[in-house]
């Protein structure tokens, strides 16, 4: 009958899984001991992970994994050389450890070396490398420990870029802090921001925009609106904006004007989605066909993807 699969997540060069069961399952890349197996040999085809736990949500950073079971229990294992684990040291983890006893979640995000994560109550949570202000805690010092952010905000939606994060609270606000070198925030200012700033996004004067989904890329960003309107900003060499240009935009702007977006995911130099209807689209960055045309050609504008 085979395995069937509800969860994946790629990072830097190692994959994660949940299968319908709940098991975890790594493969790929473990030099750092990424896959969680207790070795550092690299595994070629999926591995089954901590046999007797059930997951719900994973997330692969760059050289680090992160994960939830089925109890709301976090689970981090790999690098650690900033403090990504959040178990209050450096060293390096070939096997999951369980942080945060007494604490909850729904949600995880990791970025290249930190990470983010909400808890069932709602508050956000941040921890690792901060050199460019991505926890938001208004410094730039490590955190070894998972710190609170934004006190008293509930979020229900969270993502974490290379050196930048995002998340959507409870009313749809979009909030985007650190590295804005690029515009990856959607503020027109190229300064760092030490702390979460909430985006003022208005279709008209009288209109501001409610946001449901997000993805930081590595320079560059995705969102979905409560409408299933798609919006891009940020970095934009490879036309991963997909606005027709390769112009850095500076703020959101929207794409794909009158199409209904449900999903979105934004990699390095591309970007993905998936329609109300369906049907997935892939822009930007194609130099190893990784936007499933057929060819090896960046697209500047959004190009519907089609199988056989």
């Amino acid at each position: 009958m085979g395995t069937h699969f509800v969860n994946v997540c790629a990072g830097n060069n190692h994959s994660l899984a949940i299968d319908s069961e709940g098991n975890l399952w790594a493969w790929g890349n473990n030099s750092i001991g990424q896959l969680g197996d207790g070795t550092t040999n690299n595994v070629y085809m999926p591995k089954q992970i901590m046999i007797e736990t059930t997951f719900t949500s994973i997330s692969a950073g760059y050289y680090h994994s992160i994960a939830i079971d089925s109890k709301g229990n976090l689970w981090l294992w790999g690098r650690n050389n900033y403090g990504q684990l959040g178990n209050a040291t450096t060293d390096y983890r070939l096997e999951p450890v369980k942080i945060m006893q007494d604490t909850h979640f729904d949600s995880i995000s990791a970025g290249d070396n930190h990470c983010l994560a909400i808890d069932t109550e709602g508050n956000l949570w941040a921890w690792g490398y901060n050199e460019y202000g991505q926890l938001g805690n208004g410094t730039t010092q490590e955190v070894y420990t998972p710190s609170i952010i934004m006190a008293g905000t509930h979020f229900n939606s969270i993502s974490a870029g290379r050196h930048h994060s995002l998340a959507i609270d409870v009313d749809g606000n979009l909030w985007a802090w650190g590295d804005n070198s690029l515009y990856q925030l959607g503020i027109d200012t190229s300064d760092i921001q030490l702390t979460p700033v909430k985006l003022s996004v208005t279709i008209t004067e009288d209109t501001s925009v409610t946001f449901s989904t997000i993805s930081a890329g590595r320079h560059h960003s995705l969102a979905i609106d409560v409408d299933g309107n798609l919006w891009a900003w940020g970095y934009n060499h490879r036309g991963q904006i997909g606005n027709g240009t390769v112009d850095i935009q500076p703020t959101p702007t929207q794409i794909m004007e009158g199409t209904t977006f449900g999903y979105i995911s934004a990699g390095d130099f591309h970007s993905m989605a998936i329609d109300t209807e369906g049907n997935l689209w892939a822009w930007g960055n194609n130099g190893a066909g990784q936007l499933g045309d057929g060819y090896i050609y960046d697209s500047y504008t959004p190009k519907q993807v089609h199988i056989g």
